[in-house]
């Protein structure tokens, strides 16, 4: 079982997982390269589909373990994203533990000013700002459905920013005049 992820990893070796996708430099490499962390790196990520090298063999090569793992861990009756966040949160911290090591990962911890809001990843930037990361694990292709997610969880960040500002805690102002 990995950081709570209920999965051995010979079970995840008999989904046909291959065996580097659970080593740990292999996993690093990969996640420094994706858009995620090229923006919390400071750097600007690339723009558009990915049409041609190994992305796309890799997603397919991705796409039955991740349907798998959304199906019978995440999405099921008993499942959940949590250990899957976990996962994720601790990988971001070590990656960045060297190279930004002010910036502090939290998993599903509540945002230190709105306080119904419970990001899956919240990451503390230093005397700036928070940065909150809104995981969605879904294998519904439709765009819809990504659309009314995103736009979902803004509209709650929105109602508790506004509710903040509506009783004087939280002028607007200062705030934006940092990001």
């Amino acid at each position: 079982m990995f950081v709570g992820v209920p999965i051995s990893r010979e079970e995840f070796e008999s989904w046909g997982v291959p065996k580097h996708w659970l080593q740990k430099h292999p996993a690093k490499n990969s996640l420094s390269t994706t858009p995620l962390y090229l923006k919390l790196a400071g750097e600007e990520p690339k723009k558009g589909k990915r049409k041609s090298g190994s992305v796309p063999g890799a997603l397919e090569k991705a796409k039955p373990i991740f349907e798998r793992l959304n199906k019978d861990y995440i999405s099921g009756a008993k499942g959940s994203d949590r250990p899957f966040n976990k996962a994720l949160c601790l990988a971001l911290s070590d990656l960045f533990s060297e190279e930004k090591p002010d910036l502090t990962f939290h998993v599903e911890q509540t945002h230190p000013w709105l306080q119904y809001i419970r990001p899956d990843i919240l990451i503390d930037v230093p005397n700036q700002k928070c940065i909150c990361i809104e995981m969605h694990y879904t294998v519904r292709t439709a765009p819809n459905v990504l659309a009314k997610y995103i736009l979902g969880k803004l509209d709650n960040y929105m109602r508790q920013v506004e509710k903040l500002y509506d009783s004087g805690q939280i002028p607007i102002l200062e705030i934006t005049r940092s990001l």
